[in-house]
This record gives structure tokens, C-alpha cells and sequence, in this order.
């Protein structure tokens, strides 16, 4: 990492401090739920990404519409993330012509004859840092008006060209007291990639079938490996010992 002043350091401080105060912690931490994870709320990236205005647009000047960015790198990262909404997906803004209670959703209401499908694309940017992986955790909420529409949903994760996920997996759902359903999901990147994209594709919604999202939290971390830590603290313990021996 660059070298940085004492008042920088400060800056930095209570930029993240302000951080901590606004930021929307995970029901299952990372921390608590994924091998290998090693920062600390509020996370290297915390997106909190409701719905309630339209997802779809971007890069703007403050990020994805919709996207709340609450990590302590998120002020000097990119503001490109976008998602994309293909095939038969939609943003719902108002729900209640359905007959539910819900605003601000996406994914597909089939009121057709014939199946539907459709694709959530969910894309974001990264520092160019040479770390040597990179861990994602995600935790989201939606419905569904049966659970074998669930099964309907591919979830995968993608990254750019000289990456690749060697890794990732989901949970099972639980039910929440507002009648949705959360979920974990994650991934492992190797290295850590310029970008990343969630991808939720949809096949063969039959007709009178639903699934819709409503709330995507992500947080990301592109650390050295644990091993790497460890040499630095050997290393540094040297050097201590070294500049002891050399006192006269």
C-alpha cells in the first residue's frame, strides 16, 4: 500500500469512524461465516443495494442508483457499478396491481401463458490492487410464490479476463418475519480481478410464477494471503531484534 502521512492516517480515521456509525452490518458476518475472511465491519466494500429506485443506469457520478456505498475503501473506489436487467426481468417500483405489499423489487412476475426468463447482471469495480485473491460475500433478500421457483435460478459469479472464481457457494435460505427470504452466497477470486459480476439467471419462469429481489448487501476484500501476514510479522520481529543488537 502507499506510504501515508500522520495526517492522512487521521483523516482516514474518521472517515471511517463516520463509516461505522452509518454502516449497515450483516445478519451472518463474513467474518463469522466464511473461511479465510480477515477484515473487520464495516469491510474493505459494504454495498447495501435496495431497490427502491430503478437499479439500472450508471456509471453516474455517486455510483449505481439505489446503491448505498459504506466500506471504508468506497469513498476512492470507482463509481462504475451498474446492473443490468436482460430477457423478461424487470424493475417493479410498486407492487400492490400484484396484490403484494412490497415496493422497489427486481426480477419477474409471469402473467403470461407461456414461460419467461430472464437475467440479473450485477457488476462491480475494483482497485487495481496485486493482491493474490480476492473474497466476496453476499446476503439477499426476495420471495418467491413457491419454493420450486427458487430452483428456476442459476447464481454464478464472473471476472475479468486473468481471474478466475476457484471457489463460491450459497446457503440455504431463511425466513424472515416480512414473509422474504435471506440467503448467503460467496465466492473466492484468484487473483483479486478489476471486476466482478454477480449473475442471476432465470430459466423457464412458468406462468403464474414470481421471484423478485429485494435487497442485495455485498461485501468485498482483496487481502495478501494469511501466510503472507504471518512473514510480515517474522519479518518485522527481525528487524526489532536486529536494531536491539545494534544499540551500543
Amino acid at each position: 500500500m502507499k506510504r501515508i502521512t500522520v495526517t492522512v492516517l487521521g483523516l482516514a480515521v474518521v472517515l471511517m469512524l463516520g463509516t461505522l456509525v452509518q454502516a449497515s452490518p450483516f445478519e451472518k458476518p463474513p467474518e463469522s461465516n466464511m473461511p479465510g475472511w480477515v477484515t473487520a465491519f464495516p469491510y474493505q466494500r459494504n454495498i447495501d443495494w435496495t431497490f427502491a429506485t430503478d437499479p439500472r443506469g450508471g456509471p453516474t457520478p455517486n455510483g449505481a442508483p439505489g446503491a448505498h456505498y459504506e466500506g471504508y475503501d468506497d469513498p476512492v473506489l470507482w463509481d462504475s457499478d451498474f446492473i443490468q436487467l436482460g430477457g423478461d426481468a424487470q424493475w417493479y417500483e410498486d407492487l400492490s396491481s400484484f396484490g403484494m405489499p412490497w415496493q422497489g423489487m427486481i426480477g419477474m412476475i409471469n402473467n403470461t401463458t407461456a414461460p419467461m426468463s430472464g437475467e440479473l447482471r450485477i457488476h462491480v469495480d475494483n482497485w487495481e490492487r496485486l493482491w493474490p485473491f480476492k473474497h466476496v460475500w453476499i446476503e439477499f433478500d426476495y420471495i418467491a410464490n413457491r419454493p420450486e421457483v427458487v430452483d428456476t435460478v442459476d447464481l454464478s459469479m464472473v471476472s475479468s479476463a486473468g481471474s478466475e472464481v476457484v471457489d463460491d457457494g450459497q446457503s440455504d435460505a431463511w425466513f424472515l418475519p416480512t414473509q422474504l427470504f435471506r440467503q448467503n452466497a460467496w465466492a473466492y477470486i484468484v487473483p483479486n480481478p478489476l471486476w466482478e459480476e454477480l449473475v442471476l439467471k432465470i430459466e423457464g419462469l412458468q406462468p403464474g410464477d414470481f421471484i423478485l429481489m429485494d435487497r442485495l448487501h455485498i461485501a468485498t476484500e482483496c487481502v495478501p494471503e494469511p501466510g503472507t501476514f504471518a512473514l510480515g510479522g517474522l519479518a518485522i520481529i527481525g528487524l526489532v531484534a536486529f536494531a536491539r543488537r545494534r544499540r551500543p
